[in-house]
């Protein structure tokens, strides 16, 4: 903001025609180098609402990020919030290095992320029966008077994400219908999990958010672009995934710069979605602890049922029916590149879920209720590991493990006095750690040798 810039509210635009953004770096031999990305989706011109936040009856009520690439928290008359997040990031550099070809490039390599990918996921998780925070793109004037009281933000006139915060789910009647009685935080989550035992996470749910990330390519899941639906469910309150933050989603960058970046030796997650999803793991860097906490208690049987569920539902025709409802026209190489991916990874699904599912048993987290816990395990006959918990009478877990894939076994034991009991008949060279939580657990081992 800027007060040789101030103009009133009336002169803020209604409609703004122009281009997502227009990278600088152009020609084939730049282009050989940085890829060819998505940038000719980026230069497509669109006719979008300008947002006006008087006029809109907004209010800012708080900034996040940094003060060079700024989301705004905003308020509208009723009471509830939404963020903006723009659609072109700004890089953090020292001051020496700003406005140099090292800021020329790092900006140009954005080209890589899909300009309205937010949009195609909201369609697509609806199309699966995710939540979505219902995103919108609008123009923003930097010049509101809404925003002069940030002075210190370099705050750009430009396209931005205007996108709901997930505790509005409580006043959707889709939603209300389905139970949904609170929305809370993944450290809220966390903190409810280990502490009141009638909460548990819906292992089921949260394995087809995870594999709907693999069918879109959003390498980007960590802990804080998570939030939890709570469900009341006979005894227990089961906690549904809402997961939000989707700017990583169809990543592709396919110039020698983009190769070497995803050498597993620099950034593994930043796979091509141009390029066929072998295996799940560089997909899985970003939320490895999530993932073998809260898949760790799915039979084979669910894990296919989940797997048969999402590819009924994301048909290979969905992706076209999203791309065609987008407010551009999406150049052909980049339509392409959408629709056969996607493609290619819904007839794979089976064969990449089976793939995650082995990578998880190798390490497996098995964690306690906030209860007095009982656990068995059982080594051997032979190369198997068998643990089953129980918690106020009820199995509350049952697994038999593999010694040819599985490494190690973590049971996590949390509140109440748990007793872990060990059988060994003999050690076929999987590891079991017991880690204690709170209370007077005991441990009681046998070896029948």
């Amino acid at each position: 903001f800027n007060e040789k810039e101030k103009i009133t509210e009336a002169e803020i635009c209604d409609q703004h025609t122009g281009a997502l953004y227009d990278f600088k770096i152009q020609g084939g031999f730049y282009k050989y180098f940085l890829g060819s990305n998505y940038r000719e989706m980026w230069k497509q011109n669109v006719r979008i609402d300008c947002f006006n936040l008087a006029k809109e009856k907004f209010t800012v009520e708080k900034i996040d990020g940094s003060l060079r690439s700024p989301d705004f928290l905003i308020k509208d008359r009723m009471g509830n919030l939404y963020r903006l997040r723009p659609l072109k990031k700004e890089v953090r550099l020292p001051e020496v290095l700003r406005e140099t070809i090292v800021e020329t490039v790092l900006l140009d390599q954005q080209s890589a992320l899909n300009p309205l990918g937010f949009m195609l996921v909201a369609s697509l998780a609806r199309d699966v029966g995710l939540p979505t925070e219902y995103p919108r793109l609008v123009y923003v004037d930097a010049r509101q008077s809404a925003f002069a009281v940030w002075k210190d933000v370099k705050f750009k006139s430009g396209f931005y994400q205007l996108v709901r915060q997930p505790y509005f789910i409580l006043k959707d009647p889709e939603w209300k219908l389905k139970g949904v009685v609170e929305v809370i935080t993944d450290k809220e989550m966390v903190h409810r999990v280990e502490n009141e035992s009638r909460y548990k996470v819906d292992q089921e749910a949260y394995l087809k958010a995870r594999l709907f990330d693999m069918m879109i390519g959003d390498w980007d899941r960590q802990k804080d672009q998570w939030y939890w639906m709570v469900v009341p469910d006979g005894k227990y309150n089961l906690l549904k995934p809402f997961p939000v933050d989707r700017d990583a989603a169809f990543y592709h960058s396919d110039g020698v710069v983009g190769w070497w970046r995803r050498r597993k030796w620099i950034n593994y997650k930043l796979q091509d979605y141009a390029r066929d999803l072998k295996h799940p793991n560089p997909m899985m860097i970003q939320s490895y602890s999530m993932d073998h906490r809260y898949l760790s208690n799915l039979t084979l049987e669910q894990w296919n049922k989940v797997v048969n569920d999402l590819q009924t539902q994301l048909t290979s025709d969905r992706m076209e029916l999203a791309v065609s409802k987008l407010p551009i026209k999406i150049p052909e190489r980049e339509r392409q590149i959408l629709v056969d991916s996607f493609k290619k990874r819904l007839q794979t699904l089976p064969q990449v879920a089976g793939k995650m599912r082995l990578a998880l048993r190798k390490n497996v987290d098995i964690i306690g209720t906030a209860d007095a816990d009982r656990y068995v395990v059982q080594s051997g006959p032979g190369d198997f590991v068998e643990v089953t918990g129980a918690s106020k009478g009820e199995i509350v877990f049952s697994d038999k493990f593999d010694a040819d894939v599985t490494r190690e076994i973590r049971i996590y034991g949390l509140g109440g006095d748990d007793a872990f009991k060990l059988n060994w008949v003999n050690y076929n060279g999987v590891k079991v750690r017991l880690i204690p939580g709170a209370g007077n657990d005991k441990i009681v081992a046998r070896d029948q040798k």
